[in-house]
């Protein structure tokens, strides 16, 4: 079994790991309604075959 300290480590670096991806999701989501806003803009633009 893995010392208590090894363990405590362990959880505190996923603590820290969860609440930086936490942070990004709301850029993920940005960027995404970003390219979903250009592809709108430009879709009257495209030469339809």
């Amino acid at each position: 079994m893995a010392p208590a300290k090894d363990l405590d480590a362990a959880v505190a670096n996923i603590q820290q790991l969860k609440a930086r991806v936490e942070a990004m999701g709301p850029v993920e989501q940005n960027q995404q309604m970003h390219q979903q806003a250009v592809a709108n803009a430009m879709a009257p633009h495209q030469r339809r075959s």
